[in-house]
C-alpha cells in the first residue's frame, strides 16, 4: 500500500468539487507556481513509472525513459516550461 494513497484520493476529490464550482461560475480556477507544479508532475511520474513497469512486467527501462521524454516534451510544448530546469536552483 502507498502510505499516500489517502491524501491523493482527497486531493482528488477537493479537485473534482473545485472544477466543479469554477464550471459553474462560483470559483475561480486555482493558480500553480512553478513550485506547486514540480510537485504536481513528480507525483504523476512517480505514478506513471510503477504503471509502466508493472504493465511491462520489469522489462523494459526503455518504455520509462521514454515516456519521460515523452512527458517532458509535452510540458514543454504546452507551457514552455523545461521540468528538467524545475529542480535546478
Amino acid at each position: 500500500m502507498n502510505p499516500y494513497e489517502d491524501i491523493f484520493l482527497e486531493l482528488e476529490q477537493g479537485l473534482l468539487e473545485h472544477s466543479d464550482r469554477v464550471s459553474e461560475g462560483i470559483a475561480q480556477p486555482y493558480e500553480y507556481s512553478d513550485e506547486v507544479f514540480r510537485a504536481c508532475l513528480h507525483i504523476f511520474l512517480e505514478a506513471l513509472i510503477y504503471k509502466i513497469y508493472v504493465f511491462s512486467e520489469g522489462n523494459s527501462i526503455s518504455s520509462v525513459a521514454k515516456a519521460v521524454e515523452k512527458l517532458r516534451d509535452l510540458v514543454f510544448q504546452s507551457t514552455g516550461i523545461n521540468s528538467f530546469n524545475l529542480y535546478k536552483e
